[in-house]
Order: C-alpha cells, then sequence, then structure tokens
C-alpha cells in the first residue's frame, strides 16, 4: 500500500492517491458514515470492465492490468501513460489504442507558490470510444466450451486419468476470422477484473496446464493423422504422386531393421490418394515419407511451413507459440543428432518433434479448403464509430499453388462419409448432407519416435473439419472506456 501511494504521488503530486483498490463494502460504508473523521479520505468508484456475458471468452478477451515501465518502451502501448490501465493480454491489448479512454482529466486551481486554492475540477468530456466488433459468434463459443469440458470428462471416465486440457478453433477458411476459440482449463475474468486474490493466483499458477495457457494459440502437440493431408498435398504438388498412383496399404512397413506398424494390423491393400486419407493408412504415408527421404527433398517440411505451421500465424491475439517443423537442420542445431530415414517416415503421420498449435492446424485446412490461400486468423472484425463501420482487413499470409487439391478434399470427404472413412462412426444420424461437413482422420495417436505417448491425441483426439458450405452471423463484443458488451 505505502508503495502504491508513493507512486501515485511521483505520476501525479495533485491527483488522488488509491489507498485501496477494492475496500469490503462494510469498510466503504464506514467510511462514508463517518467521512468526518477521516478527512482525505474518500471512497469513490473507479471505471471497470462490464462482462455481461459473464465468464466468457476469456480466451480471446484477455486481462487489464496497469502498464509496466517494460510495457511502456512497447509500441503497442505508445499511447498510455504511467499508472494507466490497459489491456495485458487477448483482444484487451492488441486493440488498447481504440478501446483505453486514458486517464480521466481534472483541473486545480494553485497559487502563485503552487498551494492548492480550489476543489479539482472535471474537464469537459474527451472523444467518445469507438466499438470493437469481433467475428466471434457467441453461439458457436459456447458449444465450444461446453464441447471441450465433455471431451475431458468423457476422457477421464475412460480411464485417461491425465486427460487435463483441450482446445477448439472455429474459422472461417476464406477469410480467417475465428468465429470460436476455446480452451480449457481457463480462468473467469470477470473475477480476474474483481477479485485480486483470483487474479494473482492465475500468475501463480505453475501446473502442468496453467489456466492462463491458451491451449489453442499456445499448447504445442504432435498432430498424429491430421497431418497427412499436408504430406499429400507436399507429395501431389512435387510430383511425387498423383491422385490415382497406386500404393501399398499393409499391416506393417519395415526399413532398416525397424517395422513401423499400422493401427489395422491385417489390412492388405493398394489405394489411391482418397482412399489412403479416408482410412487413415499409415503405412501407406509410411512409404509415401519414404519417398521424400530416397529423393533428399524435405518438401514435407517446406510445404508445412508454407501452410501456416511451425511459425506464428499472425493471429491478432497476441502470445503465440512458434511451433515445430523439425527438420535435418534443426535436429543437429538442437540435439546435435543425424537425421535418419526412419525420422522422415515418423513425420509422414505427423509423430516425432512435429509440435503444432491447433490454431496452426486451422489455418493449414484453411488452405487446403480454400485452394491455398494462407489466410491471416483474427478475431477483430470492425472498428464502429456512430454510423461508421471500418472493417479491418487483414491481408492473407501467402498463396501457395496446391496442384490436384480436389483429390485431398475428396479423400477427407470420403473419411466422414464412406463407410470405412476413420470418422464416418462419428456422424452417425448427424445429418451430413444437410452440413456439407467433412471430418478428417480422427483417431486416436501412436506416441512417438522417443516412445512418448502423444500429448492431446491419445487422451483427446484431434479432430480437423472442413465445412466448405457452412454459413453463420458472427457476433459482436461492444467496447467502451472501461465495458465490453455483450455479443449478439
Amino acid at each position: 500500500m505505502v508503495i502504491r501511494i508513493r507512486r501515485s504521488v511521483v505520476r501525479s503530486s495533485f491527483a488522488p492517491a488509491v489507498v485501496l483498490p477494492r475496500p469490503k463494502n462494510a469498510l466503504a460504508y464506514y467510511l462514508d458514515e463517518r467521512a468526518a473523521q477521516y478527512p482525505g479520505f474518500k471512497v469513490t468508484g473507479l471505471p471497470a470492465r462490464s462482462y455481461q456475458q459473464g465468464a466468457f471468452g476469456s480466451t480471446f478477451l484477455g486481462l487489464l492490468g496497469e502498464v509496466s515501465d517494460r510495457m511502456l518502451t512497447w509500441p503497442r502501448y505508445r499511447h498510455a501513460k504511467p499508472g494507466m490501465t490497459v489491456g495485458v493480454s487477448g483482444v484487451e491489448a492488441q486493440y488498447d489504442k481504440y478501446l483505453n479512454g486514458g486517464f480521466d482529466r481534472r483541473h486545480l486551481r494553485v497559487d502563485s507558490m503552487g498551494r492548492v486554492v480550489g476543489p479539482l475540477q472535471r474537464s469537459a468530456a474527451g472523444k467518445s470510444l469507438p466499438t470493437l466488433q469481433l467475428t466471434i459468434d457467441a453461439r458457436i463459443q459456447r458449444a465450444a466450451d461446453h464441447a471441450l469440458k465433455h471431451g475431458v470428462a468423457l476422457a477421464r471416465a475412460n480411464g485417461h486419468g491425465d486427460a487435463g486440457a483441450a482446445a477448439a478453433v472455429v474459422i472461417d477458411p476464406w477469410t480467417g476470422a475465428v468465429i470460436a476459440l476455446a480452451s480449457t482449463p481457463t480462468y473467469n475474468q470477470v473475477a480476474a477484473a474483481h477479485d485480486p486474490q483470483y487474479l494473482a493466483s492465475l500468475y501463480k499458477d505453475k501446473g502442468n496446464n496453467p489456466r492462463l495457457l491458451n491451449q489453442a494459440t499456445q499448447g504445442m502437440y504432435p498432430t498424429g493423422s491430421t497431418f497427412k493431408p499436408i504430406v499429400a498435398a507436399a507429395a501431389l504438388s512435387e510430383g511425387i504422386i498423383t491422385p490415382s498412383t497406386p500404393q501399398l496399404c499393409s499391416g506393417s512397413f519395415t526399413i532398416g531393421g525397424y517395422t513401423f506398424r499400422n493401427v489395422e494390423a491385417g489390412v492388405y491393400s493398394s489405394m489411391s490418394l482418397p482412399t489412403a486419407l479416408a482410412e487413415s493408412c499409415d503405412t501407406w504415408f509410411y512409404r509415401l515419407g519414404d519417398k521424400f527421404y530416397a529423393r533428399g527433398s524435405q518438401g514435407i517440411q517446406r510445404w508445412a511451413k508454407w501452410l501456416g505451421l511451425g511459425h506464428p500465424t499472425g493471429f491478432d491475439v497476441p502470445g503465440e507459440e512458434h511451433g515445430i517443423v523439425p527438420t535435418p537442420a534443426w535436429l543437429r542445431q538442437k540435439y546435435n543428432q543425424p537425421w535418419y530415414e526412419g525420422q522422415t517416415i515418423n513425420l509422414s503421420i505427423g509423430q516425432g518433434y512435429l509440435a503444432v498449435t491447433p490454431l496452426q492446424l486451422a489455418v493449414a485446412y484453411s488452405a487446403l479448403a480454400n485452394g491455398g490461400t494462407v489466410v491471416r486468423p483474427h478475431v477483430g472484425g470492425a472498428i464502429l464509430r456512430g454510423e461508421s463501420v471500418q472493417p479491418l482487413r487483414f491481408k492473407p499470409v501467402r498463396k501457395v499453388k496446391l496442384k490436384d487439391a480436389w483429390a485431398i478434399r475428396q479423400g477427407l470427404y470420403m473419411a466422414a462419409h464412406s463407410p470405412a472413412g476413420t470418422s464416418a462412426s462419428l456422424f452417425a444420424n448427424q445429418g451430413l448432407e444437410a452440413l456439407e461437413t467433412v471430418r478428417a482422420l480422427c483417431h486416436e495417436g501412436q506416441g512417438n519416435d522417443r516412445g512418448e505417448p502423444a500429448a492431446g491425441l491419445a487422451l483427446i483426439q484431434w479432430c480437423s473439419t472442413l465445412s466448405p458450405h457452412w454459413s453463420g452471423a458472427p457476433g459482436s463484443f461492444s467496447a467502451g472506456p472501461r465495458r465490453i458488451g455483450a455479443p449478439r
């Protein structure tokens, strides 16, 4: 408290110093009733965020806090002043210059000696702040939040007691607009805004899955079979295969004295690419990965990075993890180890050292769906000033030339529709024909080449979904000086 008062005096010798930021009601009433006994003390209200939807959207809304000396050096807070409350995470941070009205200005009369000769007087009201409209659809966001909690509970009920985290991303593949972004465990931003002890507990949370960790943008996992369409895109574009190239899908694939096994041990069939994707045949992709290695090609890694993996996507919510797309150079630098044939084979089914965020995978699948445009994901939709609507523009990161991408989309469609499709059972009686939804390659991970389980795969399952004909009305959040309103 003493430090807080001293800092207030240093910032402004005339402005009131906050002695106690959130007094209990009983203390506030006591001081109000005995104001004459405590001259110089006054109980007053301070602006604060209002969350009309309650604990909703913490994965993208973010937190507020006092700007630090270090933050004042960042371009994002060029407009801020010492002692100001600013957004420190989420859209609160990214769009603080729009949402933050700054300090409330008042005038104080003093004489030639600097002595106070009059009361504080409020300055004329400044310009009104704009409203930030988001791309989030509140209905889908709530459905995603609920689905994650249900999924973790189901995993635990099925014997996976260490299942503790999950994430979901819903994105418009043509624009990059994020319709829902969910992560669990998460925090209650209403409690964080009003309870200092709760807020402090968030920053002290050092468990395996801290609540401030956004699993959708900061959680890094091997992708498992959801990586196979990316490998297919690389092979098609580099001329290693065509959509009709036959390859064997068998129960195992042996090379260099080591046997790589398929989930379906009894299978033995020649398949083209769409069928291999639909049935998620591991050994088919092992053989494809071996063709990359035989050519000395790092095409898998190159295309993975072009499609958005292994580096930040440019998301307008700060704090993304980079991810890892392993290469021989990376392995040599990181572990001083050579790159072996088996590592390319493992990479061909999304295992090994590969680690990506769910958002990165959503961006990659968006490019496969839209024909090669690598979108920049965003939750910022528009800036509203009265009747004026200023849409926020997010240029694509790049455009890549996909070859025969129809074969990949056909394989993903078959995965959900054909009787042998690996995710067909998940969509039984779900109205697929009406929704035109393709669910791709959703099955448990098999572990990586270091003998470790595929975290986030075996316990919660990765499921990448393409919805080429989905449409929905995005909702919005209204934001004032200290207020965020409800999505429609």
